[in-house]
């Protein structure tokens, strides 16, 4: 199988989740199925791996959108057959691509981060194929949130340890030295983030339990191994409580060290109230030491419910210090202290190989759905193809069906527009700069137009860039279905796509001249409004109002050839009369209504509004303007449907 693994993080950090990603990785790779994995805070992935890497962590705050670039590449090249969602904050983007793409996903919970989910992660997780919850307590938290989903579609994928590396051991010289222990000591051990955001993992309900064993075990030290955001507030709390000589913050260590401290240490102590599981306890466990956790949250799952380990109230410094001086004195069930026994049972229950045999009913679990998704249809019918009638609805639902053929349209449309060129997409800019130019130079200079108090290049360059949009994308559109007769004499599809793919390649250019309208603002010291979040339906306008009215003229092209000749004649008029040159306050006031049943000036002054900033925006001219637009595109679409019945006879 084909599987594509979205992931936080791998390789920067080693903690509990890029462990448990890391485990799952090896799984997928010695099963063998095909992965590909796209990270968001990795940087450049180096080594021999089994498995393509693409990071985005260089890239800093541009890191989602690439990011999400990176994804869909890999959609598109890699074709995978289900995309593995390694963070329920990527499950609203895996929820839109599987609509566009129809591949399913599953998602990877471990804990804390899904036990109050926000509305746009809760529907992203919804509609997640499969959920894998690292233990049933975040499994419950789960389902009392999205109490619709199905129970069975939530599968238990407990963290694994590796006993190759987490072996019991001697104590280590090197480390007794270096943190100033003695052979007679009791250590202590706890391995966390010390994270403000991660406060539940109970250290410093340890620090607090520890002053009252002291006096009667003076030989106590506690190492919290583990730095963060926390130290100060951890290191203030053990001055205050004098406990300096039995309190030793270790710091980070390379995980080739971490088997060495769980071996240094004679009790391994983590009361949490927030662990979604907590793999820290299975690496305690497989070299053989007592552990002591909270009964308030996962690590109940991971004690095996207290076989494999003694569970405390986090909450109550009496139990845990009661817990801690029973494994002093030594006076726990033999079950909870010999080490080859408690590796024994961590290992069955949470080995690799039992890690190994879960992994694989998950992926049975998805090639069955993946199996159903792909078994023909038994009651497929055959379609029949009927020439329309009158003034016939639009078939939303047929566009969306060939919303593959729309993108590659468009595509194909960008390749050839720039294929062979000197310049390349520097057209793009080159075209509204060069008018920009000349109109500085003689509507500017020359005529001593007004420009509304702002620089004339800035002016009639945000003028032009909606201008060259609209022009461009009227003149292709209109030309569109006679330029695809083989497409469209020879094969059935939707004939609205085809003038809708030229509104698509004509925003690419829009954007990339959109880059010299804002190095423009940058020189000239004018920066957007609060209106700028109108962009959206600024464009959103351009585009109905340039592929309404070239939807009229493509289907009146087809069969009335005299159309080629008007559409440069009436672009070239609808120029002057449109604020491009000029502003719509240049125009007397009783005539202003007049300019507004052009669509496009609406749409060129809101445009100018939204990233210049330098005036208002007239509610009216743009209720007008949108108005006139809706009509156009509603007016077109309707009666280019009704004609296209008659495309394949004329064209």
């Amino acid at each position: 199988m084909r599987i594509l693994l979205l992931s936080n993080e791998l390789f920067n950090n080693e903690g509990g989740i890029q462990v448990y990603n890391r485990h799952l990785i090896k799984v997928l790779i010695e099963s063998g199925h095909a992965l590909n994995i796209v990270s968001i805070n990795d940087k450049a992935v180096s080594g021999n791996l089994k498995y393509s890497v693409q990071s985005s962590g260089n890239y800093s705050f541009l890191r989602k959108p690439v990011f999400v670039k990176n994804v869909i590449k890999q959609i598109v090249v890699f074709k995978p057959e289900l995309i593995i969602c390694g963070h329920v904050n990527f499950s609203l983007l895996c929820f839109i691509l599987s609509k566009f793409s129809g591949l399913p996903y599953i998602t990877l919970t471990y804990g804390v981060e899904v036990w109050g989910l926000r509305r746009l992660m809760a529907l992203g997780l919804k509609h997640s194929r499969l959920i894998v919850a690292m233990s049933n307590f975040t499994r419950n938290k789960i389902l009392k949130q999205l109490s619709s989903y199905p129970k069975d579609n939530i599968c238990i994928l407990p963290g694994t340890v590796d006993t190759a590396r987490f072996l019991p051991g001697p104590k280590s010289g090197f480390l007794m030295e270096k943190l100033g222990l003695k052979p007679d000591d009791f250590v202590i051990l706890t391995v966390a983030r010390l994270a403000k955001a991660e406060k539940y993992k109970g250290y410093d309900r340890v620090i607090l339990a520890l002053k009252g064993l002291i006096s009667s075990y003076p030989g106590i030290k506690y190492i919290l191994l583990g730095g963060g955001d926390d130290l100060e507030r951890a290191e203030k709390l053990v001055k205050d409580n004098g406990l300096e000589s039995n309190v030793i913050f270790a710091g980070s260590c390379h995980q080739d060290q971490l088997a060495d401290f769980y071996n240094l240490c004679d009790c391994f102590v983590m009361p949490s109230h927030g662990e979604g599981f907590g793999l820290v306890f299975l690496e305690a466990l497989a070299c053989g030491k007592p552990v002591i956790a909270g009964n308030k949250d996962a690590s109940v799952e991971a004690l095996l419910g207290g076989e494999i380990g003694v569970l405390v109230s986090p909450d109550n410094l009496a139990a845990i210090r009661e817990a801690i001086e029973k494994v002093i004195k030594r006076e726990l069930p033999e079950n909870l202290l010999n080490a080859s026994l408690l590796r024994e049972k961590v290992i069955n229950a949470f080995g690799p190989e039992r890690f190994k045999e879960r992994v694989t009913e998950i992926i049975a679990h998805c090639s069955a759905f993946l199996t159903e998704l792909n078994k023909p249809d038994s009651s497929a019918h055959r379609l029949v193809i009927k020439p329309t009638r009158g003034w016939v609805a639009i078939n939303f639902k047929e566009l969306w069906d060939y919303r593959e053929l729309l993108y590659f349209l468009a595509w194909k449309d960008l390749k050839i527009r720039y294929r062979q060129t000197v310049l390349g997409v520097a057209w793009s800019v080159v075209q509204p700069a060069m008018s920009m130019v000349v109109f500085t130079l003689f509507f500017g200079k020359m005529a001593k137009i007004p420009s509304d108090g702002i620089p004339y290049p800035i002016f009639s360059y945000s003028g032009l860039l909606i201008w060259v949009y609209f022009s461009a994308t009227l003149l292709n559109s209109s030309m569109s279905l006679v330029s695809n007769t083989n497409l469209i004499t020879k094969v059935y599809f939707p004939r609205l796509i085809i003038p809708f793919s030229t509104s698509i390649t004509g925003l690419v250019d829009y954007l990339i001249a959109l880059g010299l309208l804002i190095i423009m603002m940058f020189y000239y010291g004018i920066f957007p409004h609060f209106s700028i979040v109108l962009l959206p339906f600024c464009i959103l306008m351009a585009v109905f109002a340039a592929t309404g009215i070239g939807l009229w003229m493509s289907a009146l092209y087809v069969r009335y050839r005299d159309i080629r000749y008007v559409i440069p004649f009436f672009v070239q008029l609808l120029l002057f009369l449109t604020p491009v040159i000029y502003p719509t306050s240049s125009i007397p006031e009783k005539y202003r209504w007049l300019i507004s049943l052009n669509p496009i000036s609406g749409v060129i002054d809101l445009h100018r509004a939204c990233l210049l900033g330098y005036k208002s925006i007239n509610w009216l001219e743009l209720a007008i303007s949108s108005t006139v637009i809706l009509v156009i595109i509603i007016s077109g679409t309707y009666y280019f449907r009704r004609t296209e019945r008659y495309f394949a006879d004329y064209i």
